[in-house]
């Protein structure tokens, strides 16, 4: 309300697909999203991330990766404006080979792992429903993300994007670095754990057969979080979820044929 005409806008279009008219946009901030893939590429037999995979079940993983990005770099060049700019910050794999939840001590993702496959042991989920829990996702390392855009030859590089900016940084997690000041190991469980499951329990829910009633369902990822909660109550030491982000900023080209494209529409 204190901002003149400033208009909201929602779409519950993916950015897997196109979202604004053509040409219409100066500037698209995409944040902390588009690690999701448009479709699983297949199981993880080992792991629960794609970060744990290997072999042909990493690169499956790597080539949705690759497809998706492609898509979302040329439908926002359609979206932009000539000179318009995309600002991408993203989850990735940097240059020491950090990923979110993994900066160099204990590993979110394996911890997941463990304890998931630990159910199987206790009778809590079958061996098939294991199979079925894979995180649709695909992180990036910094020369997958650039690959497409300094190739002459992609089609993201002959559709007139081109990079500004590259970095990658690692943003320490907040709870982690608030348990180092007050030293209360329970506290920051309490703290810590909430984050983690609000964007995992949906994986670990839809990994499970349509075998049990829905309160016994809901008591699936009630009994993985318990353990992990437990576990960081017991060893806090280690624990947290680090984002190690890429940034990205690409230009589109004011080119000839942008602007007959542009002033055609």
């Amino acid at each position: 309300e204190d901002i003149e005409n400033l208009y909201i806008f929602s779409s519950a279009t993916s950015f897997h697909k196109p979202i604004f008219p053509a040409g219409s946009l100066n500037l698209v901030i995409s944040a902390t999203a588009s690690h999701y893939v448009s479709e699983e590429p297949g199981i993880i037999s080992n792991h629960v991330h794609m970060v744990g995979s290997a072999g042909e079940e990493s690169a499956a993983y790597q080539e949705q990766g690759r497809l998706d990005l492609e898509r979302m770099l040329l439908n926002t060049e359609g979206d932009l404006a000539p000179r318009g700019r995309l600002a991408l910050f993203n989850f990735s794999i940097d240059e020491k080979g950090r990923y979110l939840g993994s900066t160099g001590s204990v590993n979110m993702f394996d911890t997941f792992n463990l304890f998931w496959k630990s159910l199987i042991d206790n009778g809590i989920i079958l061996e098939e429903e294991y199979l079925n829990t894979n995180f649709p996702q695909s992180y990036r390392t910094v020369e997958e993300f650039t690959a497409s855009r300094e190739d002459e030859n992609s089609c993201v590089y002959k559709a007139g994007l081109r990079i500004e900016h590259v970095e990658t940084q690692v943003l320490a997690c907040p709870f982690a670095a608030d348990f180092k000041c007050h030293g209360d190991s329970v506290k920051f469980a309490k703290e810590y754990i909430p984050t983690l499951r609000s964007w995992s329990e949906a994986t670990f829910a839809n990994g499970l057969l349509d075998r049990k009633s829905p309160d016994e369902q809901r008591k699936v990822p009630d009994n993985l979080h318990g353990k992990y909660q437990y576990l960081v109550e017991e060893s806090p030491v280690g624990h947290g979820m680090d984002y190690v982000h890429f940034y990205l900023i690409i230009r589109k080209e004011f080119k000839r044929s942008n602007i007959i494209k542009y002033f055609s529409r």
